[in-house]
């Protein structure tokens, strides 16, 4: 058994992954300055992070087991 680990690029995946790096990228600029002072912010930071990742990953998925591990 195979399983290969496709990814799907076209306008719109390009799109949605333009957009989710976007609001990410404004998410983390305002998590950063709220929680400045707090003791585990890079840890909130990493999850945020980790969030993008796997959202991007869901979204550039070219079969159901990239989806699943998005």
């Amino acid at each position: 058994m195979q399983v290969h680990f496709d990814i799907l690029i076209d306008k719109l995946s390009i799109t949605y992954v333009l957009l989710i790096l976007s609001i990410g990228f404004c998410v983390l600029i305002y998590a950063f300055s709220y929680f400045r002072y707090e003791p585990h912010v890079e840890r909130l930071l990493m999850f945020i992070n980790l969030f993008m990742i796997s959202m991007c990953i869901l979204v550039l998925g070219g079969n159901i087991f990239v989806l699943f591990i998005g």
